[in-house]
């Protein structure tokens, strides 16, 4: 992945007591995380940081995760988001699984430890693509067809999706042999704040 800036959309910034109420609170998050995407440079990632959070209703964060939709558009290509969490607060994140469920989604999630998870349904087959690609840093449609033993089509559909769900970047590079091109697929980096 391109060093990409990482801004952080500090998410207590919309209480003052750390509590995420009304659907119409969760409108106001989404208008604000789209304006902060869109002036964020390509290779950029915007970090919802949730951790000072104490409680979220699920109709503020179904609101909020639309983000998660719109980052999928054209205009935004290249950009990505993550999600920061204190696990220990096990309220919040059943809330956001319920609220992933509904909006049909799928996200990055990190810890406050760096711990990096998976919210939301994935196939088998794009999970264990996406935890090699973790592993090795950098993959190709190539590298994916012979570690998973199929055809080069198959690995690069896989890798699509994972991409256009933005839960991997994409780089296109050179290929020195042929003076081609191909896609380099990596994971999206952790952060320790």
């Amino acid at each position: 992945m391109e060093d990409g800036i990482i801004h952080t959309f500090e998410m207590a910034s919309l209480s003052e007591d750390g509590n995420l109420l009304k659907r119409e609170l969760g409108e106001r998050a989404f208008l604000g995380l789209k304006r902060e995407l869109k002036n964020l440079p390509k290779g950029g990632i915007l970090l919802l940081d949730f951790r000072r959070i104490k409680y979220a209703t699920s109709t503020f964060l179904v609101e909020t995760l639309r983000i998660f939709d719109e980052v999928k558009n054209a205009e935004y290509e290249g950009k990505y988001l993550l999600l920061k969490l204190n696990l220990k607060n096990e309220e919040l994140l059943d809330c956001l699984k319920l609220a992933i469920k509904e909006r049909g989604i799928v996200l990055s999630l990190f810890d406050e430890n760096g711990r990096w998870m998976v919210l939301g349904e994935l196939s088998r087959a794009l999970q264990e693509t996406l935890e090699f690609v973790r592993e090795k840093g950098e993959v190709t449609s190539n590298q994916i067809g012979k570690h998973f033993n199929i055809p080069i089509s198959a690995a690069s559909n896989r890798l699509k999706q994972l991409y256009q769900l933005r839960l991997i970047s994409r780089d296109e590079q050179s290929i020195p042999t042929s003076g081609g091109w191909q896609f380099v697929y990596s994971p999206l980096p952790t952060t320790k704040e």
